[in-house]
């Protein structure tokens, strides 16, 4: 094998293989989907297709360069802070939050993005983000910190500085993250009940479930629609 080969298969394994691509169990940003489709999926415990993706590759190499630096700048911030969000059905969820400033009580997410979404960040978040940092607030909530704000800062994954980022914040909403863990709640009581009568029932359900558009995660499951099986076409 040539070195070009070896070394692009390598890194490639490096990238399918790293604990982020392997993680199983549902966190917060895959309970924030507004894909009804990919959250009953994940509930119910469906295996995804494993690739070497790339753009999410590079955001958890910025992800853990803003975490050395953070880690450096002292006491005021909690760093990749693991916090339990809530339950859903018998199992608790947890995650891993980016920053947490401790002084102003403001929970933060990076969001490494493509011109598409800092345009849009301009009028604030996606329901799908918006629904992931509150419930990293609950989080930190949960774990007895005065969560004042969360935060979302858009770190521009095409520019050559971070004058283009685009910083959000607004008021903690724990009801929102409330909202969300109901949701994925009832979800897990219609798949705990069609098991009850049916086992097969639970996949037929899952598939006939609405697909959010462009949802990244559709193309990585087995009934996934030829129209949608290229995720090259679904990264903005």
């Amino acid at each position: 094998m040539s070195t070009q080969h070896a070394a692009i298969a390598t890194l490639k394994d490096g990238i399918t293989n790293q604990p982020r691509s392997l993680q199983k169990t549902i966190g917060p940003s895959e309970l924030g989907t507004d894909c009804d489709h990919c959250l009953a999926a994940k509930l119910a415990g469906w295996q995804q297709k494993r690739d070497a993706d790339w753009l999410p590759f590079i955001g958890t190499s910025v992800h853990a360069q803003a975490a050395e630096i953070f880690e450096a700048a002292g006491d005021r911030w909690l760093v990749e802070t693991p916090v339990m969000v809530g339950w859903v059905g018998d199992a608790e969820v947890w995650g891993s939050s980016d920053l947490f400033d401790v002084q102003e009580g403001t929970v933060v997410d990076w969001k490494v993005v493509g011109p598409t979404t800092i345009t849009a960040a301009k009028r604030g978040p996606s329901p799908v983000y918006y629904r992931q940092i509150n419930l990293y607030g609950l989080g930190f909530r949960n774990a007895g910190h005065d969560v004042k704000k969360v935060a979302i800062c858009y770190l521009p994954r095409n520019a050559v500085s971070l004058a283009q980022a685009v910083w959000w914040e607004d008021h903690f909403d724990p009801a929102a993250a409330q909202q969300t863990l109901g949701r994925a709640n009832q979800i897990v009581d219609q798949i705990n009940m069609l098991r009850t009568v049916d086992p097969a029932a639970v996949d037929v359900w899952i598939a006939g479930l609405p697909r959010a558009d462009r949802c990244y995660d559709c193309a990585r499951f087995a009934d996934a629609p030829a129209h949608i099986s290229s995720l090259a076409s679904l990264v903005a």
